[in-house]
């Protein structure tokens, strides 16, 4: 089974306008609603792949009963902690071949005793063998390493943890020894204090895989992934697209990538063979993504074909 940790879920209301500036006055035929966040967004897209997935976080208020229910129907099981206040809501303004815009909110601020009992949560949730997906920001009250905490309760439950974040909770989060590590190419920056160019990025990667994570997956956007995974580095390509919107393709890699690492059984060093398929899966999910105004979402059909046009080299 496939577990998202969504810790600041969302309710994603998208909208399609053509044009879109600043100081305009748009009407809209309608408003998409979407339970969001980075790890809903990633829950969906395994589902939709065929996984077995259980969301489980934070939720508030009516917001979050109307998270819960978008979650429900598009087919995975929830096992949230209901907190106080609302859960955020968020907004993307999409305009078809220009990047989108999104409008953010903070989210609920959470207690001790909230992340407590989400603790106990994950660990009745997780079985041997999960992959436990952890992506997006933490939620205003949350202690920074409550990524690093999550990490060591699924360590012991005998599963594996994928964590996607930023800043101060992907470096706790790194410190514990995660499987999978997914940052973009701003973050691992940010993690080492300086620029990293493009022709030593494999050996980064190469560096934070040789630390004991299992998969180092450095996404650069439009432009593929360098991916570091049992002693070697991978550089994936991908084909070029007329993007519709970029927001929710690393996530949806993630789906991809977890879908096939579940349904293979996460091992310590994976075959080049698993290697590929799970790097070709993720990066073809995110390419799918961002031929729909949803966000967060793929077409299994479409996710076949992209496979075979994305290029898998090894490089170290």
């Amino acid at each position: 089974m496939i577990v998202a940790v969504s810790l600041n879920s969302a309710l994603d209301r998208v909208y399609d306008i053509e044009n879109f500036h600043v100081g305009g006055r748009f009407r809209v035929e309608r408003v998409r609603e979407i339970a969001g966040g980075k790890a809903l967004n990633v829950a969906r897209v395994a589902g939709i792949l065929g996984a077995e997935v259980t969301a489980v976080g934070f939720l508030a208020g009516f917001t979050g009963d109307r998270i819960e229910a978008l979650a429900r129907q598009s087919g995975m099981r929830t096992a949230f902690v209901r907190v106080q206040g609302e859960s955020r809501q968020c907004h993307t303004f999409v305009h078809v071949g220009q990047e989108s815009t999104e409008v953010l909110e903070p989210g609920p601020t959470v207690t001790e005793k909230d992340v407590a009992a989400l603790k106990e949560l994950l660990a009745e949730t997780v079985s041997e063998g999960d992959v436990v997906c952890m992506s997006g920001s933490i939620p205003p009250g949350a202690p920074v390493d409550i990524y690093a905490d999550l990490i060591e309760c699924v360590r012991e439950r005998k599963a594996v943890a994928l964590l996607d974040a930023s800043g101060a909770a992907l470096r706790a989060g790194l410190d514990a020894g995660p499987y999978a590590v997914k940052p973009n190419r701003p973050e691992i920056e940010e993690y080492l204090g300086r620029k990293v160019d493009l022709d030593e990025l494999p050996e980064v990667a190469l560096e934070l895989h040789r630390r004991g994570i299992a998969w180092v997956l450095v996404s650069l956007g439009g432009d593929g992934m360098m991916a570091a995974a049992a002693g070697g580095v991978w550089r994936v390509r991908v084909p070029e697209i007329e993007v519709v919107t970029a927001v929710g393709s690393g996530d949806a890699f993630v789906g991809g990538w977890a879908a096939t690492v579940e349904r293979h059984g996460p091992v310590p060093e994976p075959s080049e063979e698993l290697i590929v398929e799970a790097l070709k899966r993720g990066s073809a999910a995110g390419v799918s993504n961002a031929l729909h105004v949803e966000t967060g979402t793929c077409d299994p059909d479409q996710v076949a074909d992209l496979m075979e046009q994305i290029e898998v080299t090894r490089v170290l």
